[in-house]
């Protein structure tokens, strides 16, 4: 399963978090800190902050594997363990990717990302269920679901 889902912006500002550990949904305040902290000192020492669009990294966090991928100029963190191996992170983070770049229709950058929020989380969800496993994996699959989604709320 999943543990969680940062989107960054470049300063290393987080943009969007997705909690799906319940360890880490209801921690207190100074417990998600330190763990953010412990996050970006392993997404460092893998070389994350040099990645080029597309390119991802693989790094440790205690038992959990951390991959991060770049997307525009927003940096993307996947962290997942237990039955969920490297792969099968890699490939969550690939469509969560997939999901900003859909979301913003150009090269994402926080600006785009900012002003297309609620359709970037709509994707997110879309790409990532909220019991951590990895849904729609192309971009078609999530405009498709977001549509449903917003046209279920309507009715």
């Amino acid at each position: 399963m999943l543990s969680a889902l940062v989107v960054c912006a470049p300063g290393g500002g987080v943009l969007v978090e997705r909690l799906y550990s319940p360890a880490l949904a209801h921690g207190g305040a100074q417990d998600r800190a330190m763990w953010r902290s412990q996050l970006a000192a392993a997404a460092e020492a893998a070389g994350a902050a040099a990645l080029a669009d597309g390119e991802e990294a693989v790094a440790r966090l205690g038992s959990d594997a951390v991959v991060a991928v770049r997307a525009g100029e927003l940096l993307l963190y996947v962290v997942g363990g237990g039955a969920f191996g490297e792969l099968a992170v890699a490939e969550a983070a690939r469509a969560a990717a997939v999901a900003v770049r859909a979301a913003c229709k150009k090269p994402p950058t926080e600006a785009i990302a900012l002003e297309k929020y609620a359709k970037l989380c709509f994707y997110l969800d879309e790409a990532i269920s909220e019991a951590g496993l990895a849904d729609a994996l192309d971009a078609h699959n999530m405009r498709r679901g977001t549509k449903m989604a917003t046209a279920k709320e309507v009715v």
